[in-house]
């Protein structure tokens, strides 16, 4: 059966609720889901294989917790199907996954749970901006004559989709320490040994290309390898005093001995949760030429004051 949670408009603050499924077989029987949605709206919690009596349960003991935010819910349902579905799919990672910059500044098309910042209220800041349109929901599987997003959002039987990609994460952000007031993405309890396929890309933001960016490209130094960059600690991101040294020499090392061991600890953490599922990991555009300078692409995006299409197509 599906199984959903209604949020109201209002009065649902946290991003780390626990919804307790009991009566599955999952080796995961929790799901996490942020609960400011601004809208009254059915929350699809994921398909689950009940050998007992169905129940959901709400977590109101959470991380975030101050007591001067909401958890609530109004209503859960149970939606039974006819067979498991094929497909399981969870789509995981860093901006490239989650649709940053998919379309113009302002755009309408990020979940407002995921776009959600009030001045008044800075705790509750969201800036993961998972996009409807993000290449993960675009993508068309094989067999299949519509996109994923497509099968999603019209509940098809087949079909059971989760979207906890964020914007700005790095390894750590996947494993351990969450980003934007939300759970780590492992820990928010959407792969089990039924997920067939995740999709993920991380490692730009553990190699630094931000920083890269606003140090050389979008000052307009055009010739990186001299540059350096403050030094940092790799498990949390903070600065710790110093700096790198020139980027020709510091950027392998620290990819060869940091960055290369860190996705792959990913994968293999990934894989032990999901161990039925491909994992497809994609990659990023080139941001530099070979001789160390702005790549053509990354100067024509400058030109025109917008860096957003580079987000919308990552390769495989």
């Amino acid at each position: 059966m599906r199984v959903y949670a209604h949020m109201p408009d209002h009065g649902t603050h946290t991003r780390q609720a626990s919804c307790l499924i009991g009566g599955t077989d999952s080796t995961s029987p929790y799901r996490v889901h942020p609960q400011r949605v601004l809208e009254n709206k059915w929350v699809d919690l994921g398909v689950f294989n009940f050998t007992g009596t169905p129940t959901v349960s709400l977590d109101s003991d959470t991380q975030d917790g101050t007591g001067d935010e909401d958890i609530a819910w109004d209503s859960v349902a149970f939606q039974p199907l006819s067979a498991k579905p094929k497909n399981f799919v969870v789509a995981m990672g860093d901006s490239y996954s989650s649709g940053e910059g998919a379309t113009e500044p302002g755009g309408k098309d990020y979940y407002a749970e995921s776009d959600y910042y009030d001045k008044t209220e800075p705790k509750s800041k969201n800036s993961c901006h998972r996009s409807k349109i993000a290449w993960s929901r675009q993508a068309t599987l094989p067999g299949s004559s519509k996109s994923i997003g497509a099968l999603a959002d019209s509940l098809d039987a087949n079909m059971d989709y989760h979207f906890i990609a964020c914007s700005g994460a790095r390894t750590f952000n996947i494993l351990n320490t969450g980003r934007s007031g939300e759970l780590a993405q492992l820990k928010q309890g959407y792969l089990d040994q039924n997920t067939s396929l995740v999709t993920l890309s991380v490692g730009g933001n553990d190699a630094r290309f931000t920083d890269i960016i606003t140090e050389c490209v979008l000052s307009g130094i055009w010739n990186c390898q001299a540059e350096s960059l403050d030094n940092i600690d790799p498990d949390n991101g903070e600065k710790t005093g110093g700096d790198t040294g020139g980027l020709d020499e510091w950027a392998p090392k620290w990819l060869h001995e940091q960055i290369r061991p860190r996705i792959t600890a990913t994968l293999k953490t990934i894989h032990d949760k999901a161990p039925n599922a491909e994992i497809v990991l994609m990659g990023y555009p080139r941001l530099l030429e070979d001789n160390g300078r702005a790549s053509s692409a990354w100067k024509t995006l400058r030109a025109n004051g917008s860096t957003a299409s580079l987000t919308s197509s990552p390769t495989r």
